[in-house]
């Protein structure tokens, strides 16, 4: 019984929904045969292990004899109350009972199937006048727009005997309004997932010079939140490419139209901004640092950065890793301790706070201080744990340390069994360029020539980790 889909679905519906089911059981109109006490009893009992996070005695012959049922007569109320279950599942997801757009919609509609025009007429004016003074950044706010035109056309359908004026204009313009809109949302996710991962992207996909031609063809396409997004994905397509004229337009662009779309969709954009910024300064470009910091720095300020109170792994050491490079210690420091126990997104959010602390030590450079915390964090996640065997490299270099040599080569064969299954391309290169590149900045201390050569890969690989304490090691020695 623990694995029946009753059990299973009651376990994902919000707690706070469990007392509208037990109602919507008990409602004649939606249940159709009595609710017997036998439902209703069957009910509690499930909903009663969900609230307590239980299943001692769930399985099926004791909940039957528990009910004082059979197993065959329990089969049967589990299948009519899994039913019941679904039928509020979908028409709650539906908005019907929350969204009055949705209600006004589905009124009009039915008005205007049984010929009541009229009546169809004062309910469409309503509902006009209701998404007027919704703002654009409703969810789906131009989805139901194009649904009101639509419907406005279905009856002009049956009303309009000249046919002149069939509202097709409106309902197409809305339609296309919608359409380029979202198409231009997905664009964006897909290219952002490209930016992270490298996936192919069919030649099919619209270029966005597409999109500015098709809004040079049709003015009202040229609304903020289509300009807004059509924005970022001309920075997602250029992407490796970078081009600060169209990324100070797109912060701008967002700043001011922020209010045209939903908190959702704003959460999205800024997410899509600070990847595009701290991947282009991954690649090299050093004057995306402080921008990316203060992109981060206000987005926390604007706390989109958490998720329920919570902050991600990810996240919490970009802000450290870019606030230390920056100088900025005093800030990284209060930073850490505010987040101790704020982390998720990890496996281990206790070493993930310790090798940021680790991190803070080296940037003062208290080596030993650094070196004795990396010996005695566990590390389970992999991400983390080669962070902390590069970080541990570094902390041997600057102490000298005769271990140098062997924790460098521990690690390149550590990257190469990790590569065949487990690490991208690029992250296997950043980490191979890392420890070859010290390796010969190592044997050529004292060889100024052969150091700018270094210095010169150092500026140009693609994929390089820590390439800033490089180029600071190799700025010392020349």
């Amino acid at each position: 019984m623990i694995k029946s889909k009753l059990f299973t679905t009651l376990k994902i519906v919000p707690t706070s929904h469990l007392q509208k089911i037990e109602l919507f059981i008990q409602s004649p109109f939606f249940n159709k045969q009595a609710p017997s006490l036998e439902l209703l009893n069957l009910f509690s009992i499930l909903r009663n292990a969900v609230l307590e996070e239980t299943t001692h005695n769930l399985d099926k012959s004791s909940v039957a004899r528990l009910m004082g049922v059979n197993e065959k007569r329990l089969d049967k109320l589990m299948s009519y109350l899994l039913n019941l279950v679904k039928q509020y599942i979908i028409i709650h997801q539906s908005g019907v009972l929350e969204d009055p757009t949705i209600q006004l919609m589905n009124l009009s509609k039915f008005y205007r199937k049984q010929e009541e025009y009229n009546l169809f007429e004062l309910n469409l004016k309503k509902l006009n006048s209701q998404q007027q003074q919704l703002t654009k950044s409703k969810e789906d706010f131009n989805y139901y727009t194009y649904l009101i035109e639509l419907e406005k056309m279905q009856q002009l359908l049956y009303t309009n005997d000249r046919k002149t004026d069939l509202n097709l204009f409106s309902t197409i313009k809305s339609m296309d309004i919608y359409y380029v809109r979202t198409q231009l949302e997905h664009l964006c996710s897909l290219y952002l997932q490209r930016m992270s991962t490298q996936i192919p992207i069919s030649t099919e996909m619209s270029p966005p010079q597409d999109f500015v031609d098709l809004i040079e063809k049709k003015p009202f396409l040229n609304i903020p939140s289509i300009q807004l997004y059509l924005t970022f994905y001309q920075l997602l397509y250029l992407y490796p490419k970078d081009d600060k004229t169209l990324l100070n337009e797109a912060i701008q662009y967002l700043n001011r139209f922020q209010k045209e779309i939903t908190t959702h969709q704003v959460k999205e954009l800024k997410t899509i901004l600070r990847s595009y910024i701290i991947k282009l300064y991954n690649q090299g470009n050093a004057e995306y640092l402080e921008i990316s910091f203060t992109t981060y720095r206000q987005h926390l300020e604007e706390g989109l950065l958490y998720h329920e109170g919570k902050i991600r792994a990810s996240t919490f050491f970009n802000l450290v890793q870019s606030g230390l490079r920056l100088k900025e210690i005093n800030w990284v420091e209060t930073f850490i301790q505010k987040h101790q126990n704020l982390i998720i997104g990890s496996d281990n959010p206790e070493d993930a706070y310790h090798l940021c602390l680790a991190k803070l030590y080296f940037a003062k450079q208290d080596y030993e201080a650094t070196s004795h915390l990396l010996q005695e964090i566990t590390m389970n996640d992999l991400q983390l744990k080669i962070q902390a065997k590069r970080l541990e490299i570094i902390t041997y270099y600057e102490l000298e340390s005769s271990l140098l040599e062997y924790k460098m080569e521990a690690f390149k064969v550590y990257i190469f069994r990790l590569a065949k299954k487990l690490l991208s391309d690029r992250y296997k290169k950043s980490n191979n360029n890392f420890v070859d590149i010290l390796r010969q900045l190592i044997r050529n201390e004292n060889y100024s020539s052969k150091l700018k050569k270094i210095q010169n890969r150092i500026q140009q690989e693609e994929f390089l980790a820590d390439r800033e304490w490089l180029q600071e090691k190799i700025h010392q020695l020349l």
